[in-house]
């Protein structure tokens, strides 16, 4: 087993049992379960959840990540001393804190659509006109 793939499984383990992970994955699917009780069709809860993610999931990202890297230095430091490659080290940190994020991401936007039958893109045109006639 690789160092990187060492380091991304103790950090899966340790980001996944964060509650604040939980709680992402939470927001999105009462957000996303909020926009289909109140918009309508599938389409405009798109495009209103396209306004949202585009500021939550940048903004909780770097401050998720800043946040557990800054209490796991002590640990970094202590990988960082030994003789691996600093590449997979900070591969496996990347790895661990982006999967976890991602995972609860899809799941809390995405379980909302398998309910209630997704999006549907009948309204726009493949020659880019949404649905003008």
């Amino acid at each position: 087993m690789s160092i990187a793939s060492r380091v991304l499984m103790y950090q899966l383990r340790d980001v996944s049992r964060s509650r604040w992970v939980i709680a992402y994955g939470l927001l999105f699917f009462g957000l996303t379960e909020l926009l289909f009780r109140t918009a309508g069709g599938g389409d405009r809860v798109l495009l209103s959840l396209l306004n949202v993610v585009l500021l939550l999931v940048p903004l909780v990202s770097v401050l998720f990540g800043t946040l557990y890297l800054y209490s796991a230095r002590e640990f970094i430091e202590l990988l960082l001393a030994q003789p691996f490659e600093r590449s997979a080290v900070f591969g496996g940190l990347f790895g661990g804190l982006v999967v976890p994020l991602s995972i609860a991401f899809i799941a809390g936007v995405g379980a909302p659509f398998a309910i209630h039958g997704g999006g549907s893109a009948s309204g726009l045109g493949a020659s880019g006109n949404a649905g003008a006639r």
